[in-house]
């Protein structure tokens, strides 16, 4: 009797280990597939003639394990040329420099490549900014319930991010270095966030949708407020180490822009780049190779990619050390999104994550560099 009862305590563990198990796991392509149909919801209920998005990633979802899912806006802004730009050849003087300082844009170009160079100012417009909070607001109440698989304590959060200033950006071909001093930094501009259990409650008619509004939380914030030297640190140091001099595999162009998110921790954005164009074939900064064909280019870069992937997840604990202002229980976490190569079979985006934990304890002698690589997650998204 004895040993049928202890039978039946061990079944009612393993049957209650085993729906715990399930419940945690995640199906990731269902989930990039939620996020990506909500993303699409966020971009029509924005949709309005006079904004104008920078590229098809205005919006940017993914998910946070132990945390929920983040959208990342980037607020519509207007592109126009620069009517002024400050011309200058690497290791000479300047060769046309702007009367117009309110709107100039300082452009280093490498020799022999000066004719070639062309610069855009772009700079946020203000004028029909639209409604954020109501779209967010909409957004929440209304198509949230389409994100499957949360828990009841999961959130939803939206952020929004602007341009306060101008930069200067450049064709892949041209081959420049642009200063400006809105490089970089965090662009936080608007938080909203709803708990999956309050969207549940609205599901099942426990509350209504006014008192489902009420619970939504929405900060502003300033755009600066969210800066520490640490991470700035953190983000100069990495466009240090991916310049086109210093790379072994793929460069980046500009200082990386973060944004602290209370609760998760920082999320860094990074474009990296594998080539320039020049006259129809290809020079590749990383192992010095000029004039390579489109499929001699593709298939470099393809090799770049395992190596790219290793320096960066040794870079990030290496360099992630020295972040401080973050808490035990946050996480850093780094979007790549990649060079492009046309039927190279890569993947769109790359999500690093790394727990604040592992850096402090790879900082204090606790656990060596190659354990602290090996608890970085890495997530591709194709």
């Amino acid at each position: 009797m004895k040993v049928i009862n202890k039978m039946k305590g061990l079944i009612i563990i393993g049957l209650v280990l085993i729906a715990g198990t399930s419940f945690g796991q995640i199906d990731e392509k269902r989930m990039e597939r939620d996020i990506r149909i909500a993303s699409n919801i966020l971009r029509t209920l924005a949709d309005d003639d006079e904004a104008y998005f920078s590229s098809s990633e205005e919006v940017d979802g993914n998910y946070v394990e132990g945390y929920g899912v983040i959208f990342r806006v980037n607020q519509g802004f207007k592109v126009h040329f620069a009517p002024k730009v400050k011309i200058k050849s690497k290791g000479k003087d300047d060769l046309d420099e702007s009367k117009d300082k309110d709107n100039e844009a300082i452009v280093e170009v490498s020799p022999g490549r000066l004719g070639r160079a062309r610069a855009y100012s772009y700079s946020f417009s203000t004028e029909n900014e639209l409604d954020w909070k109501d779209i967010f607001t909409t957004f929440l109440a209304d198509y949230s319930q389409m994100i499957g698989q949360l828990g009841p304590s999961d959130k939803i959060v939206l952020t929004s991010a602007t341009s306060n200033g101008s930069a200067a950006a450049f064709n892949s071909w041209s081959g420049v270095t642009t200063s400006s001093s809105d490089e970089g930094g965090s662009l936080l501009g608007l938080t909203a966030e709803l708990k999956k259990q309050d969207q549940l409650d609205y599901s099942s008619g426990k509350i209504s949708r006014d008192e489902l509004i009420k619970r939504i939380k929405i900060k502003e914030s300033d755009p600066k407020g969210g800066r520490s030297k640490d991470l700035d640190i953190f983000a100069s140091t990495m466009k240090t180490v991916y310049d086109e001099e210093y790379t072994d595999s793929y460069f980046i162009s500009w200082r990386p822009s973060y944004e602290k998110i209370e609760g998760v921790g920082v999320v860094f954005s990074f474009k990296v780049y594998s080539s320039y164009d020049e006259d129809g074939t290809y020079f590749l900064p990383a192992i010095q190779r000029r004039g390579l064909s489109t499929d001699e280019r593709n298939q470099k870069v393809k090799e770049l990619y395992p190596v790219f992937i290793k320096s960066f997840k040794e870079n990030m604990v290496s360099y992630g050390r020295s972040i401080n202002s973050l808490s035990n229980d946050e996480v850093v976490i780094a979007r790549v999104t990649m060079t492009r190569c046309t039927g190279c079979e890569l993947p769109r985006k790359i999500e690093f994550t790394v727990n604040t934990s592992v850096l402090k304890n790879f900082n204090s002698g606790k656990i060596s560099l190659k354990e602290a690589v090996g608890k970085v997650k890495m997530t591709e998204k194709r």
